[in-house]
């Protein structure tokens, strides 16, 4: 009976459907056929929202499967090796055998660097082993019968050198039988050394070896696909400008160092076979990370750190070249200076970080608090993995994001950078169509000058050291009187090329009046504007004697603008210095007036 009821109502529940669709039909064609105006809005509104309607279906479809699909989850596991890391033993010097606790472990090599580990096998299947040598060469036998050798052959005579690699031996099925791993190391630092040993078929031991080093794996395809932005947002503003190459070099130091972080993860020897190839991506490839680096630093110095970041790029030049002389010298092997390297390339960051925070780079302190922070926890966790005195596992961790947190903090300040230039182009190009550029002279104008102080950001441009210096020309109307306007304007012209040949790094020079000039510096100090007012008053020396010959007076303060009227202040200021400079002068009878 509950049945039938069920049945009688689904029957009227389609009956109403098929009355509802069929009605709703009539009249959208009664609205077609009568109302085409009203139909041509429908489609085209249709057609605007078009990619939103089909994004809402996929999503109506996709929630509906999730929902019935709850309760039916998937079982998928993979098949992992087994480590074997217990059970392994030595003999000592005098013959006594020894049980290792686990691996990893570091046998005792006092007569001979050359040590042996025994274990005893029983499997009935094909099985392999895996080992890992670090600067060591090998030798696998079971039963005394020997199935693996590794060792390095066809090396340059220089490159006395062994890598670290993962090695994969094929087991043959044995009721009894005794395992021997024999290591000969290239450094007395190497000798003993021994890493986990896993034992499985070969595809456990790929996917027990992608899960110990899935990290770094991804963390240097992270940095590779971060290299890709970099070069495309390089080349996207190489259109409007090609002289900031942030981003360019940024891009270099992302790909170099996410090379190294994937030869690091050990899983490129499984698709690279050539083992030169490793030599160069994981030693020689610090020294591409370090020219990099000196690149980066040379973009994004500021100009009152200029001798101190050339001094240090210099010595980590002379650093890198006495490595490399050394190594094909054969006194050296570029494996034991890696860390010398890798610490440059750590103070390198460190010193790029400091460059930033003086710089001003950052819009906000917050993100200038932060981005410190995690630079200062990366560089500690660095350089302690690099002495090696810290848990490595939870170090890598902390390494991991520390590292991806830096190189995005890199990105986003370069980026941050190059976008600053790019709106100071946009921002000249509107300043010479709204006549924000004096054409007699080519300096910016009096209205750039106040546009400069309206457009002044408390919180983007409060920590700026600023300059503000006055120029006012002497005895420019005597010599438009005497030899009329247009030689007056040839003389003023000479000035400006003269003031703007002085300052052309380190400032913007404005007419605010006839003959008078401002000429405003960032990141200055005593000692730059003191070279810059030497190398203004050489080229004013030059035009001593001739027709172009002029004279100025000058003042200039030094100020931090908190807000619009310390620019004010300053004016006033520099105009009292340079009215002080024009009485001595005058005191002098250098001058008449």
């Amino acid at each position: 009976m509950y049945s039938i009821k069920n049945l009688v109502f689904y029957q009227s529940l389609q009956e109403i459907l098929i009355i509802s669709i069929v009605k709703n039909a009539l009249v959208f064609s009664n609205i077609c056929m009568y109302n085409r105006k009203n139909m041509s809005d429908i489609i085209k509104h249709i057609l605007k929202y078009y990619f939103r309607y089909l994004f809402f279906f996929f999503m109506c479809i996709g929630l509906f499967v999730v929902v019935k699909s709850r309760n039916a989850p998937l079982s998928f596991t993979l098949p992992q090796a087994s480590t074997c890391n217990t059970g392994w033993y030595y003999y000592d010097e005098t013959g006594t055998e020894h049980y290792i606790t686990s691996l990893p472990a570091v046998i005792p090599a006092k007569k001979s660097p050359i040590t042996r580990i025994y274990h005893f096998y029983a499997g009935e299947y094909p099985q392999e082993i895996c080992f890992y040598t670090h600067h060591q060469t090998a030798q696998f036998s079971l039963n005394g019968r020997v199935l693996y050798e590794y060792s390095v052959t066809g090396n340059p005579s220089w490159l006395e050198d062994y890598r670290s690699f993962y090695h994969i031996v094929e087991l043959p099925p044995v009721k009894n039988g005794e395992m021997c791993l024999s290591f000969t190391p290239v450094g007395k630092k190497y000798a003993g050394e021994y890493d986990s040993i896993y034992i499985g078929t070969h595809q456990e031991i790929l996917v027990k070896l992608f899960l110990d080093r899935m990290d770094k794996l991804f963390l240097g395809v992270l940095l590779l696909i971060m290299s890709i932005i970099c070069f495309f947002l390089s080349q996207m503003y190489k259109r409007n400008f090609s002289e900031d190459k942030t981003l360019l070099h940024l891009c270099y130091i992302c790909f170099f160092f996410g090379l190294w972080i994937l030869e690091e993860s050990k899983l490129l020897q499984f698709i690279i076979r050539n083992q030169g190839v490793h030599w160069c991506l994981e030693y020689l490839n610090q020294h591409f990370i370090l020219l990099s680096a000196i690149l980066v630093v040379r973009d994004i110095v500021v100009p009152s750190k200029k001798k101190v970041s050339e001094a240090f790029i210099l010595i980590s030049q002379c650093v890198s070249l006495i490595v490399i002389v050394l190594q094909l010298a054969g006194i050296l092997q570029l494996y034991n200076s890696m860390y010398i390297l890798q610490l440059f390339s750590v103070g390198f960051c460190v010193y790029i970080t400091y460059l930033v925070n003086t710089g001003n780079f950052f819009h906000t302190k917050q993100r200038q608090k932060m981005f410190n922070f995690f630079m200062l926890l990366s560089v500690i966790v660095f350089v302690v993995i690099i002495i090696g005195h810290f848990n490595r596992s939870y170090g890598s961790l902390v390494m991991n994001v520390g590292v991806i947190f830096m190189f995005t903090s890199f990105l986003f300040i370069a980026n941050q950078k190059t976008m600053d230039k790019y709106k100071a182009i946009q921002q000249a190009m509107l300043y010479q169509k709204l006549a924000f550029v004096d054409f007699n002279t080519g300096v910016a104008s009096k209205t750039a000058w106040f546009s400069l102080i309206e457009k002044f950001d408390q919180e983007k441009d409060g920590m700026i050291n600023c300059c503000l210096l006055l120029f006012d020309m002497n005895n420019l109307k005597k010599l438009n009187d005497s030899k009329g306007h247009l030689f007056g304007d040839k003389v003023i012209n000479t000035f400006c090329e003269c003031l703007t040949q002085a300052f052309s790094e380190d400032g913007t020079v404005f007419r605010i009046g006839g003959d008078e000039f401002i000429c405003f510096c960032r990141h200055s100090n005593e000692e730059e504007v003191s070279a810059n007012l030497k190398k203004f008053e050489e080229l004013e020396a030059v035009h001593k004697g001739t027709e172009l010959e002029f004279s100025c007076a000058y003042g200039y303060v030094f100020f931090t603008p908190h807000s619009k009227d310390d620019f004010t202040e300053a004016q006033q200021r520099a105009d009292s210095l340079m009215y002080e400079m024009k009485r001595r002068m005058k005191i002098g009878r250098e001058f008449e007036y």
